[in-house]
């Protein structure tokens, strides 16, 4: 994970609701919201190959426990 500082750290025109007029912390939000952007897809990403390899085990056991029953090994 890259690090990403706000630039308000040590600003001397630092003062309150100076965010919505401040140029440098736009600029650093939007790179933080395109690195959010990245991250949350790669998560989604993840959780969906999670869930697949959860449903083919579910779809596996259901067809081994038919085996089972019916005295078949594999």
């Amino acid at each position: 994970m890259p690090e990403i500082r706000g630039p308000c750290l040590g600003c001397g025109r630092r003062k309150p609701g100076c965010h919505s007029r401040c140029a440098d912390y736009k600029e650093y939000r939007a790179r933080l919201d395109e690195y959010n952007a990245v991250v949350r897809e790669a998560k989604i990403a993840a959780a969906d190959l999670r869930n697949e390899e959860i449903e083919a085990k579910r779809r596996m056991t259901k067809r081994m426990g038919k085996w089972k029953k019916r005295g078949w090994t594999r």
